[in-house]
């Protein structure tokens, strides 16, 4: 009886760390776009610099966070089946979380590399 406790303890000890970085993914995905909408809208910018070169360095913020936020997904979802092995068995909402985090890190990575790129000539012709 001790042994199931101990192992549901765990299981919800578990949960709980992989449910607190998926919403720590979330908030972090939710920041980088944040940032590239604000300097696209000239907030709080130096008054040296113009608008579009903040946009533009608002691309390698993007880039950045999507590749943290990558190794985190693919090493949460390397344990997965690790801690299944183990009896503990996670796999449904959280494979299919980090799944959609790790798409969601690709596509602001490809976004993110564009507006490093070319943020600074996307910036003008949009205005």
């Amino acid at each position: 009886m001790e042994a199931i406790n101990s192992l549901q303890n765990t299981q919800i000890d578990i949960a709980s760390k992989f449910r607190n970085k998926a919403a720590g993914s979330v908030l972090l995905i939710g920041l980088a776009l944040a940032v590239m909408i604000c300097s696209s809208q000239g907030v709080m910018l130096p008054s040296i610099d113009k608008p579009e070169i903040w946009f533009q360095r608002s691309g390698s913020v993007a880039v950045f966070i999507a590749v943290y936020l990558e190794y985190i997904a693919q090493y949460q979802l390397k344990t997965i089946p690790e801690l299944a092995r183990e009896g503990i068995n996670l796999s449904n909402p959280y494979s299919n979380y980090f799944g959609w985090i790790s798409k969601a890190c690709v596509a602001l990575a490809v976004v993110g590399t564009i507006v490093w790129g070319y943020g600074d000539l996307l910036y003008l012709v949009a205005a």
